[in-house]
C-alpha cells in the first residue's frame, strides 16, 4: 500500500529551542515588534548557522539570494 497524505515536516531545532523561538514570537507580537514571515525564516537561519545545526541546503540559497 502507498503511503497516503503529508509528510511530516522535518524537525531543525531540538524542542527547547523550538520553545524558545515561539515564546520569542510571542513576546515580540505583544510588545508590537512582530516580525514578518521573512524575518522569521532569517532569524531561524542565523540561529541554525551559530548553533551549527543540520539545516535543509535550500535555507542557505533563500538567505544568499534575499529570500
Amino acid at each position: 500500500m502507498p503511503n497516503l497524505g503529508y509528510k511530516p515536516a522535518r524537525k531543525v531545532f531540538p524542542c527547547e529551542q523550538d520553545k524558545l523561538f515561539a515564546n520569542y514570537f510571542v513576546m515580540a507580537g505583544d510588545t508590537y515588534y512582530g516580525l514578518s514571515p521573512t524575518e522569521a525564516c532569517e532569524l531561524a537561519y542565523q540561529c541554525a548557522t551559530r548553533f551549527k545545526v543540520n539545516f535543509p541546503p535550500h535555507w542557505s540559497h533563500s538567505f544568499v539570494k534575499g529570500y
